[in-house]
């Protein structure tokens, strides 16, 4: 007889609304002789849920309204191992405001979260967890607390986006688990990998909604600053004073100067020039757990990387940077915007620019953590990469670059110019991207967008499924 398991699941700050769908959800995709904990960050009602769902309001413990000491700060900072002011540094909205400048009543809040999660995980013998991507100080301490107590834990589903179909990979400490057996297929693995590689060749569709979000943010019709309104309450909405390092009047002014950047970026922004040779580096998400959390610490700071790469690329050869297409521009401000633009060698692309062409036309791609260097390792191009992203750790998918040791940069940077392939292996790279596909398995809706609300019986038998081999996988391991 299998043992019965307690499994706990952080929501993260958009999730947590009373919904039928989310009820629907949680009643329909965990093992029925598993016990399931909800810890919801804002008020849930305890009606309709199975009776192996319980919900936890996290901020109703009396832990919340208790006062901590300077004292308390250091005797938790040396428990936990790791050092407040990193995990202030890696919360997602820091890279809004300029100048990091951690605040005793944060590391206060540091402080009770420990102490929440550490007594909850304990009362409630918790086996096993899902902990998401750490982007906000919340779910970083979750994340550590969990780590310091030894409770084994996956990531997250996250959707697997080099195929036509909704696929998703059930992903631990960044790699996908294999929940079935593969059995490699020379033929199928081909066939996937011509496939994938069609399929981005054809996908027109992102530039068309970029182009038409564009719109949308950047005019000033009665419709749009309507749309922005709505936007910005939902964000006041969800600010919560036990975990916030910002106020109302703060997180305010970090969304209008964001609207007010993409507007007054545009005219600097250019096009891509042709027959031109260059080496193409993605702007991250500044607000995505990739860069604040995942990355190493000293490419944060991507303006910085920027600069410190020009320097090395070949002679005759440009650096192409394009913003993330979330951003609108907005990446930069028009001042950091003109400091890149007096390096001769590096060129801001209008964030409508093509990703397809720019990555096939390229010498290569420069990247940290990023979905660019799937779609360079399925197009065929040079990868270098100072992240720790999967596919770092595969021999001939990809080349390692170290941010300490920069002067090996020009030397891989010269390689790929004159060799043609450097640092491909084209065998192995149809083996990762085969394995990455068998890892996946498809789903009609979002699992974490829709909750539940466009999921049929299938994909909850799916999600139920796959849950119950990653526990099994993981803690036998």
């Amino acid at each position: 007889m299998e043992k019965k398991i307690n499994f706990a699941i952080f929501l993260s700050r958009s999730i947590g609304q009373d919904r039928k769908s989310l009820r629907n959800w949680a009643n329909n995709v965990f093992p029925e002789d598993w016990t399931t904990y909800f810890i919801a960050r804002r008020p849930m009602l305890m009606e309709g849920y199975a009776k192996n769902i319980k919900v936890i309001n996290m901020y109703e413990d009396p832990v919340y309204k208790t006062k901590v000491s300077d004292q308390d700060i250091k005797k938790e900072e040396k428990w936990l191992g790791v050092s407040f002011n990193s995990i202030l540094y890696s919360e997602h909205l820091y890279f809004h405001i300029g100048k990091f400048k951690p605040k005793k009543k944060d590391k206060k809040k540091i402080v009770r979260h420990i102490r929440f999660f550490r007594k909850f995980l304990e009362k409630n013998k918790i086996d096993f967890c899902t902990i998401g991507y750490p982007a906000e100080v919340t779910d970083i301490v979750f994340y550590y607390v969990v780590k310091k107590m030894r409770i084994e834990y996956y990531d997250s589903f996250m959707p697997f986006t080099l195929s036509e179909d909704t696929r998703y990979v059930c992903i631990k400490d960044g790699v996908p688990l294999q929940l079935e057996d593969i059995k490699e297929r020379k033929k199928e693995r081909d066939d996937i990998y011509e496939s994938i590689k069609d399929l981005l060749l054809s996908r027109n569709v992102f530039l068309s909604e970029v182009q038409n979000l564009s719109k949308l943010n950047l005019g000033f019709s009665f419709n749009t600053l309507k749309h922005k309104f709505k936007q910005l309450i939902e964000i006041i909405k969800n600010i919560n004073p036990n975990e916030s390092q910002f106020n109302i009047i703060e997180m305010t002014l970090i969304y209008l100067k964001e609207w007010l950047n993409s507007r007054m970026t545009k005219r600097l922004l250019e096009q891509p020039k042709q027959k031109e040779n260059y080496f193409y580096f993605p702007l991250h998400r500044k607000r995505d757990s990739a860069i604040t959390f995942k990355a190493p610490i000293e490419t944060r700071d991507q303006l910085k990387l920027i600069r410190k790469i020009s320097k090395f690329l070949p002679q005759d050869i440009k650096l192409y940077v394009k913003g993330h297409p979330h951003y609108l521009g907005s990446d930069f401000t028009r001042n950091e915007l003109k400091c890149l633009k007096r390096l001769k060698n590096v060129r801001v692309i209008d964030y409508n620019a093509n990703n397809m062409d720019l990555i096939r036309n390229s010498m290569g791609i420069i990247t940290i953590n990023s979905t660019t260097g799937y779609e360079a390792i399925v197009l065929e191009k040079p990868l270098i990469t100072f992240g720790n992203e999967y596919y770092t750790k595969r021999k001939g998918v990809c080349i390692q670059a170290s941010i300490n040791k920069l002067d090996e940069l020009k030397d891989i940077l010269m390689k790929v110019k004159k060799y043609r392939g450097y640092g491909i292996d084209p065998e192995k790279r149809k083996d990762f991207i085969y394995e990455y596909y068998k890892c996946s398995f498809p789903l009609r809706g979002h699992v974490f967008i829709d909750i539940g609300e466009r999921m049929n019986d299938q994909d909850f038998e799916t999600i139920k499924d796959k849950t119950k081999k990653a526990a099994k996988l993981i803690m036998n391991n």
